[in-house]
């Protein structure tokens, strides 16, 4: 988990985040993303949609919900939070931490 995300307050948009897996992911069901301040697991999960699958790099773009202002499908305060991504492919369910989004 090595990428940072920075997004202003008062934004609403998505942010793209790469996930890698041996399989295109793009075909099944929609990439759902948590947002954790601080440590902790995540809880609660909000779908997002998928972009393209590159399978010469074996990555696709997950498209996160729109956030972080109070208009957004996801409210996020000012802060650091861990950015989770959940997916399925085959017969597989993948959870990671796929970086920090910074809300300023």
């Amino acid at each position: 988990m090595s990428s940072v995300y920075c997004v202003q307050s008062d934004s609403v948009e998505v942010v793209p985040v790469i996930v890698t897996t041996v399989a295109d992911p793009t075909g099944g069901d929609a990439p759902e993303f948590a947002f954790v301040a601080g440590d902790g697991n995540p809880s609660t999960w909000t779908a997002g949609t998928w972009g393209a699958w590159t399978a010469g790099t074996s990555s696709a773009v997950a498209l996160t919900p729109t956030l972080p202002a109070s208009t957004a499908t996801v409210e996020l305060a000012e802060g650091r939070w861990t950015v989770y991504v959940r997916f399925d492919v085959g017969a597989e369910t993948v959870v990671e931490a796929v970086g920090t989004l910074v809300v300023g």
